[in-house]
């Protein structure tokens, strides 16, 4: 049986699925055979495996392995019992277009054609006739007329902001999310390797993200399948904390020695020698990790999992303070970008004085030991992190590479935490006094405020009261194009799936030269947080990868949980 195991269902165009009870809902399995009949039942069916077992015996005696077999393992995952095959389409043979037909009878996927009363078999074999079942005219009756017969009140429309997050999250587990890690960069097979890899250099960072984002959704919805990924992602930050056998040290990534493998940086293997992880961690990666930490405490987290944060964000602030205030790696030296030390914030990154408070009253707040808030206060008051806090960010020539990007997001997830958190006055008007010169600008410089970021939006909306920057940002959801990110087959792919049709076409008016780009006129991107907003460039539909919507989703379920987003938008 497919359910209460663990394993994956490799498809078409890299799409991979971790399949398994403890992690699966009901919901999300018929999505999956959604995707099977969508891409093609006989396609499919014979690439069909499950890691370390056969998907399925001789089960009906024929004497051999075939789609009779493979339909009551689907049946199982699903629980839909009895539907025994028979030659539905009158082909003259009981093959695996049949084992369509009953799979589509038995998650009701075909509309009463015959109008009977019954969406059944009858229905079923019309999907064999375009000439009977063409509802959209196309020609063709296939795979759309089923999805119109589901929602024919919202076939062909234009997405909502909430079905597009749906979909970048369904798109996240089903390729992305492998025992709770967010995997970053997603590397298309290849004929030198026929297998999709993983460039992962930030996998910390991003799965930090993702558990703040599902913290902020499980806020919202109190969806009990989203406070399981958010305990699932816990348990991963909890590996990628301790995997690397030294006390407090992070990993960037780490994955199953089994797993194929194609990636650059800096490899260990555990000391149990179950795991392989990268090294040469970053304070980006700390950053990401106590953002998801201080959000997953507060709004998801149980008991148990408040412990597991509480006890890796300890080992991670002990770490640094033990190592003369930098990370020291697992070869005895300090990591390249893990400097917090007093002279390198001073002289090198104001940023790493703000990201290191953060860190450091976040673990002053799950752990709720006075000697993290001494240390906080001593830092912060004492040594000054809190004055070189307020110029956190560089400001230079948008155009002229100034700027780097990817250091905004670091210093937005700080601010995020630092001043919901902060209650000393003079501290907290230090750090919205650093937001406000983020967003406003400095030294007759451009700050973010006219980027159209959302997740910068609606931060500084929830900490500074403007509001100004939240209809910018919510069209940069609105325009965020589904390319940025994928190539055309995976569109093709949810196109069918979720019944919309994705048009390209770019809907933002063209920029004033010097002015920031609109999302929909910028190349592909892993991130379109780190992306350089003044850039534009055309997005390459044969890219060699294909990346995730963790953006996307971070920063709008970040404004559905402060409510400037709505449901329907």
């Amino acid at each position: 049986m497919l359910a209460g195991r663990t394993g994956t269902l490799n498809l078409p165009s890299g799409l991979c699925f971790n399949i398994g009870t403890p992690r699966v809902s009901t919901v999300m399995k018929r999505r999956i055979v959604l995707l099977i009949l969508v891409f093609g039942v006989p396609v499919l069916f014979p690439r069909m495996a499950y890691a370390g077992a056969p998907v399925a015996g001789d089960v009906d005696a024929s004497g051999a392995v075939d789609a009779v077999d493979v339909q009551v393992v689907i049946n199982a995952a699903l629980g839909v019992a009895g539907a025994f095959l028979t030659d539905l389409d009158y082909a003259g043979t009981t093959d695996a277009v049949d084992v369509q037909l009953v799979i589509n009878v038995a998650l009701g996927l075909v509309i009463d054609a015959d109008y009977d009363g019954l969406a059944d078999v009858a229905e079923a074999r019309l999907l064999t006739n375009p000439a009977d079942f063409d509802s959209d005219d196309d020609t063709m009756g296939d795979g759309e007329e089923i999805l119109l017969g589901r929602n024919p009140l919202h076939y062909d429309v234009p997405l909502t902001l909430a079905k597009k997050a749906e979909i970048f999250e369904f798109d996240l587990i089903a390729r992305f999310v492998y025992g709770g890690q967010v995997m970053c960069k997603l590397k298309r097979p290849t004929a030198e390797i026929p297998q999709v890899t993983y460039n992962m250099p930030d996998n910390a960072y991003m799965t930090g993200i993702y558990l703040g984002m599902l913290a902020m959704k499980y806020a919202v919805t109190h969806d009990a399948n989203t406070r399981n990924q958010a305990f699932e992602t816990i348990q991963a930050l909890d590996l990628l904390c301790n995997v690397s056998g030294k006390n407090g040290l992070l990993a960037r990534a780490a994955i199953p020695v089994t797993t194929p493998f194609s990636d650059d940086g800096e490899w260990y293997f555990s000391g149990d020698g179950r795991y392989r992880w990268r090294a040469n961690v970053s304070s980006d990666q700390m950053d990401g990790v106590f953002y998801g930490f201080a959000l997953a405490y507060d709004l998801v987290a149980d008991d148990a999992h408040k412990a597991i944060i509480a006890r890796n964000a300890r080992n991670l602030v002990d770490h640094v303070m033990e190592h003369d205030m930098h990370i020291e790696d697992v070869d005895g030296e300090a990591t390249t970008w893990g400097h917090y030390e007093s002279w390198y914030v001073q002289d090198y990154e104001h940023m790493n004085a703000l990201l290191w408070l953060q860190h450091v009253k976040i673990t002053a707040h799950v752990t709720g030991d006075p000697y993290y808030a001494q240390v906080y206060d001593d830092f912060a008051n004492n040594q000054g992190y809190a004055d070189l806090a307020v110029t956190a960010r560089v400001m230079g020539d948008p155009l002229g590479g100034d700027v780097n990007y990817s250091d905004d997001v670091l210093q937005y997830l700080a601010y995020y935490a630092l001043i919901r958190l902060e209650t000393d006055p003079t501290l907290r008007a230090k750090y919205l006094a650093s937001l406000t010169r983020s967003w406003n600008g400095d030294e007759g410089w451009p700050g973010l405020s006219p980027v159209a970021n959302p997740m910068y939006a609606f931060n500084v909306h929830a900490h500074l009261g403007v509001s100004e920057g939240d209809v910018a940002g919510i069209q940069t959801l609105q325009w965020f194009p589904l390319d940025i990110k994928w190539i055309p087959a995976t569109i093709d792919t949810y196109e069918s799936l979720y019944g919309f049709v994705f048009d390209p076409t770019i809907r933002s008016p063209e920029p004033l030269p010097g002015q920031p780009v609109p999302i929909d006129r910028r190349p592909n991107t892993w991130s379109t947080l780190v992306q350089n907003p003044y850039k534009a460039g055309a997005r390459d539909p044969n890219h060699g990868m294909e990346f995730n919507g963790h953006d996307y989703t971070a920063a709008y379920w970040l404004g559905r949980f402060h409510g400037y987003i709505t449901p329907v938008m």
